[in-house]
């Protein structure tokens, strides 16, 4: 039996097209989340994730994963107002206390609303010690993902496109 290049090519493509999409831990990740890297405050020791993404009613969900929390402990968690280096203490929405290394919250802002460059997420030691903050990522600026429900751009209308001429 002989397989052709092009059926090789095309079953190759549709492999990799098949496989789950990666995270940057940057921001934007290919699937349209935004992935905020949370860096460790106050020598805790304490790295981690939180993933923000858009739902289908507009509001924000917010996923932490957190390494290095220690056992049984409960830590606050908030998204606040300015960057991690200058932070406006008073939350600006509350989330789920991060328990066993995760919290998910659903907050009642737009994930464009939280992608100017002037709202970070913050994990605190524990409620008696709340301003021991033990990690924190700035959500980056940038490109909006597309809409939830995965709708896609309305193509231009037949009548706008203009050939080259040869």
């Amino acid at each position: 039996m002989r397989i052709s290049l092009a059926v090789i090519a095309v079953l190759a493509l549709s492999l990799a097209a098949a496989r789950p999409l990666a995270a940057d831990v940057t921001g934007m990740s290919s699937n349209g989340n935004v992935v905020v890297q949370l860096d460790q405050q106050s020598n805790s020791g304490q790295t981690g994730t939180a993933t923000l993404t858009s739902t289908i009613d507009n509001k924000t969900q917010v996923v932490i994963q957190l390494k290095g929390e220690p056992p049984s402990a409960v830590e606050p968690a908030h998204v606040h107002t300015g960057t991690c280096k200058k932070l406006n203490p008073k939350p600006a929405y509350p989330l789920t206390n991060v328990n066993g290394g995760t919290s998910t919250t659903t907050v009642n802002a737009t994930l464009a609303s939280l992608q100017t460059g002037h709202f970070s997420v913050n994990v605190h030691q524990s409620a008696q010690n709340i301003g021991t903050y033990v990690a924190c990522g700035t959500i980056p600026a940038g490109a909006q993902p597309a809409p939830a429900g995965g709708t896609s751009p309305t193509p231009a209308p037949m009548s706008t496109y203009r050939p080259h001429s040869m």
